[in-house]
C-alpha cells in the first residue's frame, strides 16, 4: 500500500502534523487483536475549498482532489475539521467502523468513539490555534479502534480554517513482536556465565591441563567474575 503525504502536512513549513506509526504509539499496548490498519492518505484543504490553487498554502493537492472526487467520498468537508476515514483492504469504506479522536494525550475514554458514517468517516471541530512554524503541534489525535497508526497535532494554525484529511487502510502487513526484553536475575547471570565460558574456550585453555584442584568450571567461573567486575 502506497502511502500519499500532502504538501502541506509535514514540517514547519506546513502544519507540522504527526504521523505516529502503530508501533511507536504510547498506548499500543491496548490494541491487540483485530485488523491491522496503517495510514494511506493525509492532505488538507483550506477554507473548505476543494479547488486547485497552487502555491497556496494548506490547499489540496490535485492527487488528493481526483482521488476523493472533490470530497464527493466524505460525508462533509467543512471549513476547519479533522476527518478520519476507514477502509478495508479492497478500498471500500468501513460503515460503523469506531473512529477515535482526542486532543492532548493517549487516555481513550467511550466519548472518544465515532460511528463511521456511511461513507467510512468521522470528524471533530478545530477550535484551537497553534504556530507550526515555532515548532508548535495542534492538540488532536485521530485513529481507528485497534491496532492503527495514528495522526496527532491537528488544529488550526494561526486561527486559519483549515480542514486536514486522515484516511487509514486495513493493511496485509503484521506489526512486528516488541523486542525481548533485556535479561534480568539469574538469567543475566547465566547468560554473562556463558559468555565467560566462551571466550575462556576462545583464548584456547581447553588444550592446557587445567591446574590440581580446580576445574574447568571454576576457571570459567573466574573468567566471569573477571567480567562482571569490568562491567
Amino acid at each position: 500500500m502506497a502511502q500519499r503525504i500532502g504538501t502541506w502536512i509535514l514540517g514547519t513549513g506546513g502544519l507540522n502534523l504527526k504521523l505516529i506509526r502503530h508501533e511507536e504509539r504510547p498506548d499500543k499496548e491496548q490494541w491487540k487483536d483485530g485488523p491491522f490498519y496503517r495510514i494511506k492518505d493525509v492532505f488538507s484543504v483550506i477554507e473548505g475549498s476543494w479547488e486547485l490553487e497552487p502555491g497556496r498554502k494548506y490547499s489540496i493537492d490535485e492527487w488528493a482532489r481526483s482521488e476523493y472526487w472533490q470530497g464527493a467520498r466524505w460525508s462533509s468537508t467543512g471549513a476547519h475539521n479533522f476527518h478520519v476515514m476507514v477502509l478495508d483492504k479492497a478500498g471500500n469504506p468501513m460503515m460503523g467502523n469506531g473512529i477515535l479522536f482526542r486532543q492532548n494525550d493517549w487516555s481513550w475514554q467511550p466519548e472518544n468513539v465515532h460511528q463511521a458514517s456511511l461513507k467510512g468517516d468521522a470528524d471533530v471541530y478545530l477550535f484551537n490555534s497553534y504556530a507550526p512554524q515555532r515548532g508548535e503541534h495542534g492538540s488532536w489525535i485521530g485513529t481507528t479502534l485497534g491496532k492503527a497508526d495514528a495522526l496527532a497535532g491537528v488544529d488550526m494554525p494561526l486561527n486559519e480554517h483549515v480542514t486536514v484529511f486522515c484516511v487509514l487502510q486495513e493493511s496485509e502487513e503484521t506489526p512486528a513482536p516488541d523486542p525481548a526484553p533485556d535479561p534480568t536475575g539469574d538469567l543475566a547471570e547465566l547468560i554473562a556465565l556463558q559468555k565467560a565460558a566462551n571466550a575462556y574456550l576462545a583464548k584456547g585453555a581447553y588444550r592446557t591441563r587445567t591446574p590440581p584442584g580446580r576445574d574447568m568450571v571454576g576457571a570459567y567461573s573466574t573468567d566471569y567474575r573477571r567480567w562482571r567486575d569490568a562491567r
